[in-house]
């Protein structure tokens, strides 16, 4: 089987300069509030495991960035939606950034590219999408904290966005987007993303949904075969075809209907 890598960056923000390096990428289907990273065969990438270890390397970061780092992992751990667990494997003296070893690891090192806070690389299987590998690296050529401090990145902060690419969750770039974890901006000083916003949680619940939670809108449609895997529509009418139902599409008329919506909510 083939396999492919991705990497990710998170965008900075410095005062009223925003610093962009651009990444390519592969296709996305938007649901709702979140996107989802997808193969070039269609496939969503994700972990066909619900415990996925982290080896963390503190050397080169700030005090107390080893807690930061576990509160992150904690944090989409705690949502009670969703099975898949990020587990603390230990420490480690690793330097092994990118490299496809079947070990997860964050560490702390420089980047070159210009505007990158800190980068995720993962691999996958092109045909699957089964996520395999996931590295994180925090870029040394910027100042970190972990209290939130003026004029210093905080770890725990970008750790929670990067970790969501970890699920697979995509960078989102609208300005309704800039509470969410998922905003691919950051700014020194910044604290909110360490709290998931509504739509954040969407995003692992809808990859990884908890089994008690196999139907979360309550329509009799599981929701990996639901095309509103958030919204009650037992009919699951599509006007456009396009996979997403009539009373979750955001295009106007539903995407293929004049005037209210074909399929109502129930």
């Amino acid at each position: 089987m083939k396999m492919n890598n991705y990497s990710t960056t998170l965008r900075v923000i410095l005062a009223y300069l925003i610093i962009m390096s651009f990444v390519s990428s592969l296709g996305l289907r938007s649901v709702y509030g979140f996107q989802v990273n997808k193969t070039g065969a269609n496939a969503e990438i994700k972990w066909d495991i619900t415990n996925v270890n982290y080896y963390i390397n503190k050397s080169g970061g700030p005090a107390n960035s080893l807690a930061a780092l576990q509160a992150a992992l904690q944090t989409w751990t705690s949502v009670p939606a969703a099975k898949l667990s990020f587990i603390f494997g230990g420490e480690t003296t690793s330097t092994a950034y990118g490299i496809n070893d079947g070990k997860n690891m964050v560490c702390f090192g420089p980047i070159s590219t210009a505007g990158t806070l800190a980068q995720n690389k993962f691999w996958y299987y092109t045909n699957s999408g089964k996520l395999v590998d996931s590295d994180i690296k925090f870029n040394t050529n910027y100042t970190w904290g972990t209290d939130g401090t003026s004029g210093k990145f905080d770890v725990q902060n970008v750790a929670t966005h990067e970790l969501g690419h970890s699920l697979s969750l995509a960078d989102l770039y609208a300005g309704s987007d800039s509470d969410k974890t998922m905003y691919g901006y950051a700014a020194m000083g910044e604290t909110k993303k360490r709290d998931l916003d509504q739509d954040d949680i969407n995003g692992i619940a809808y990859l990884y949904p908890d089994t008690a939670d196999a139907d979360a809108d309550g329509d009799g449609v599981l929701n990996y075969e639901d095309n509103c895997p958030l919204n009650c529509n037992t009919q699951q009418l599509d006007a456009d075809e396009d996979g997403v139902g009539d009373v979750c599409d955001t295009e106007p008329g539903c995407g293929g209907c004049s005037g209210i919506a074909c399929e109502q909510e129930c």
